[in-house]
This record gives structure tokens, C-alpha cells and sequence, in this order.
């Protein structure tokens, strides 16, 4: 993990984490509702980035449903006075446990396509929520 996003949503809290092995960099969004879960998401760079945050959309052959909508506050791991910074996010569900995020930072659109990972994949550990980590951008 080489860096950590905290998203906040009123009573709701998630972690963007970026994952790089040297040859690819992807993300593993994590949140608990009723059980810890995973998504691990590719950039889409494919994706049209224009308009507005529709009800519905088809990407790659595949109809994706939006399952919720909102604005979140963000901070980064990079340093304790990072700055919290507001997006608008759209996240759509496709057949067969594919998700799309889309989100509308200040000054562009991202958009990432992902799988949830079947959770015999993954070990979540008790502990607190990541905090900043300062040597988090250091090479070591």
C-alpha cells in the first residue's frame, strides 16, 4: 500500500488504498456495512467523462445501475495537514460483482472499473481506521 484515502460521508467511512507491485498500480476500496468488504478497481480511462451523474449507464457491453450518489469528504495519508477536499462520487453495480466509480473532483473526473473480491481472498484485521502515515511517501 503506498497510499490511503480516508472518504467520509456523514456516518459513513471508507479507504481507498493504492496498491503498487512495481509493474501495476490499482485500488482496493474497503468498507464495513454488514461485513468488511473489498473492490479491487482499475482505472477507466475509457470511460466518457462528460454530463452528469445519470441513473443508469452502459460501459464495455455492460448496463450498470447506480446503487448510491453523494458527496464525500476526503483526506489523504501524504501528511496530517493535508487538506480535506469535497467530491460528488456515483457508484453503479453491473452483473456479476463489477462496480463503477465515478467521481468529480475540482478540476477533472475519474472513473474506475472493479470486481468485489470474494472475501476468503482477503484478511481484515482488527485495529483502528488507517491514520496518516508520514513515511508513507518516503522510499525506504
Amino acid at each position: 500500500i503506498v497510499h490511503t484515502m480516508t472518504y467520509q460521508e456523514e456516518n459513513d467511512e471508507w479507504w481507498v488504498h493504492t496498491l503498487d507491485d512495481g509493474k501495476n498500480t490499482r485500488l482496493l476500496e474497503v468498507r464495513k456495512r454488514n461485513e468488511w468488504t473489498g473492490v479491487l478497481l482499475e482505472p477507466a480511462k475509457d470511460l466518457p467523462m462528460f454530463g452528469d451523474f445519470l441513473d443508469g449507464l452502459t460501459y464495455r457491453n455492460t448496463i450498470f445501475s447506480v446503487q448510491r450518489r453523494g458527496d464525500a469528504h476526503i483526506q489523504t495519508n501524504t501528511s496530517p495537514e493535508s487538506p480535506i477536499q469535497i467530491i460528488r462520487y456515483a457508484t453503479y453495480a453491473g452483473a456479476n460483482g463489477t462496480f463503477l466509480n465515478v467521481e468529480e473532483w475540482p478540476s477533472e473526473k475519474k472513473g474506475f472499473l472493479g470486481h468485489v473480491m470474494p472475501t476468503e481472498l482477503l484478511a481484515f484485521l482488527p485495529g483502528e481506521a488507517p491514520k496518516p502515515d508520514l513515511l508513507a511517501d518516503m522510499d525506504l
